[in-house]
């Protein structure tokens, strides 16, 4: 029980200066498995229940309970969904054929697919999807190629290889009237200190910039970083939300933390969301359907007739 309640206790040990960026990258990776100090900790508080230890128990499910509750914010849901609405797609290929994804966006309806992990052989498959003839496609052998295919024209679209960052795209996506603002990522994971702070840095970036359009905006990607996460602070500082939940993404064949991530601007609703089977890769796709901007009831009647995950 001690150690679940440690881990999951780990969100709470922000702020941390630069002099202790090793420390504050350790405790940020803890962070990430929030799924895993759930389930052994119940494992534990039913143990402890079993043989009496009530208080024990019920003090740790409460710490349990007070990690988990400080993942990234939510959006806000729209209820009833609108006529309109935008379906996001996003996933890390992992170099493998995307022809699964293909048919599982196809079904869904998607409007934009954002795609990691895109090299030259993923690439050359892109011809089957006739649906989708917007693209910016950055190719790499390697994990850090990227495209964007929209059923929507595309404009203002950039390839964008800042130093020390990975490739990230920048596009605007354009329906009918409306103008929205797409970023896609894929930062390095985080597996030293230097590239803890560089994730961060590109999420400040990237959020500045979608706040910066002054146009409803969407940024997503495997943004190896989990609602948890410290890195994910800039986004909720420049007033962006999480639409995806908190249903694990990776690894594909036994999901513990969610890495895959769509994040908007407050322009959004969520109408529905969920993540995808294994498709081959080492991650689960995720979708977001939001409610177009056009279409969300205005502030006060959002906030009345909506609900927040908890």
């Amino acid at each position: 029980m001690a150690f679940s309640l440690v881990g999951a206790l780990t969100p709470l040990t922000t702020g941390l200066p630069e002099s202790h960026s090793t420390l504050a990258w350790l405790l940020d990776l803890a962070s990430h498995w929030q799924w895993v100090y759930l389930v052994f900790g119940g494992v534990c508080a039913t143990w402890l229940l079993a043989i009496g230890s009530y208080a024990w128990a019920l003090s740790g499910l409460s710490a349990l309970a007070l990690g988990w509750g400080f993942a990234s914010p939510e959006t806000y849901a729209v209820v009833p969904r609108p006529q309109q609405s935008l379906t996001v797609v996003t996933a890390n290929l992992h170099g493998e054929n995307p022809s699964p994804l293909h048919g599982w966006a196809e079904s869904l309806g998607a409007d934009v697919v954002v795609m990691q992990e895109v090299t030259p052989s993923v690439a050359g498959e892109f011809g089957r999807w006739e649906r989708f003839p917007h693209r910016v496609v950055h190719v790499q052998e390697g994990p850090f190629g990227l495209a964007v295919l929209s059923r929507h024209p595309l404009a203002l679209s950039e390839v964008r290889e800042a130093h020390g960052q990975t490739p990230h795209i920048r596009t605007r996506v354009r329906i009918g009237a409306i103008e929205v603002a797409l970023s896609a990522l894929h930062p390095m994971p985080p597996v030293n200190s230097h590239y803890h702070v560089l994730r961060a840095a590109l999420f400040e970036s990237e959020a500045s910039w979608a706040v910066g359009t002054m146009l409803p905006a969407i940024i997503a990607g495997d943004l190896n970083a989990t609602p948890w996460s410290t890195a994910m602070h800039p986004f909720a500082a420049h007033g962006l939300r999480r639409a995806t939940g908190l249903e694990p993404t990776w690894p594909a064949l036994l999901p513990a933390i969610p890495i895959d991530q769509v994040v908007v601007s407050p322009h959004w609703r969520v109408v529905d969301r969920g993540v995808g089977p294994r498709m081959g890769s080492d991650h689960r796709p995720v979708y977001v359907v939001l409610g177009l901007p056009s279409t969300v009831p205005n502030e006060a009647e959002a906030l009345t007739n909506s609900t927040e995950e908890p």
